[in-house]
């Protein structure tokens, strides 16, 4: 009897023995990391930042970097608008606004006056791009009978009184835009209107 108690303490004694062999820390050695690699992201878009139209910017970003044009390039000279329309127009501010697929160039004749004409000249590299043009345009459409380049007017309910000659003259969509005019005075100028030279 006495030498298995002795067996039993002498075995808890070792088994004691090791388990705390187990808990001794060991020295091991350091494992080296791969070095961390930082994928360099490219810099935000703010709106200081200038993206040209040919990288896919939509038209309005384009017209916000676009600087003015010689108003040269502008279908009229103040003075033939002046002498067609019977107003007093003495600035023209210019600015063409590439996109793709295409020009817009848009000319703004301003004076003392209230009355204000804004011609936009829309030229696309295909033509055909052109057909069925007044169906993208605001507001009610009137047929002017008998034109050859099938012009319309175009005017809208913004209440501004504004009035637009649409037509597609050799392959280039053009809106000339009377804007501050009564409308008691409409059906004269849009015969002065008619008069214009056509463009391009």
């Amino acid at each position: 009897m006495f030498y298995r108690v002795a067996l039993i303490a002498a075995s808890c004694l070792a088994l004691a023995a090791c388990s705390g062999s187990e808990d001794t820390p060991t020295s091991k050695a350091p494992v080296e990391q791969p070095p961390i690699t930082v994928n360099t992201l490219p810099a935000p878009v703010t709106a200081s930042t200038r993206v040209l139209a040919s990288q896919g910017a939509p038209a309005n970003a384009a017209a916000t970097n676009s600087p003015p044009v010689d108003p040269a390039t502008c279908p009229y000279t103040v003075e033939e608008l002046n002498q067609g329309l019977g107003l007093k127009l003495s600035i023209v501010n210019a600015v063409e606004v590439p996109f793709a697929g295409g020009t817009q160039l848009s000319c703004q004749y301003t004076g003392e006056q209230s009355a204000t004409i804004t011609v936009n000249k829309l030229v696309m590299q295909d033509p055909k791009m052109l057909e069925g043009m007044e169906q993208f345009l605001a507001g009610s459409l009137e047929a002017v009978p008998n034109d050859p380049d099938k012009a319309q007017w175009n005017t809208t309910d913004s209440g501004l009184n504004d009035l637009t000659l649409h037509y597609v003259h050799a392959g280039t969509s053009i809106d000339v835009r009377l804007l501050g005019v009564d409308q008691a005075e409409w059906p004269a100028m849009k015969q002065k209107l008619l008069g214009l030279r056509r463009t391009p």
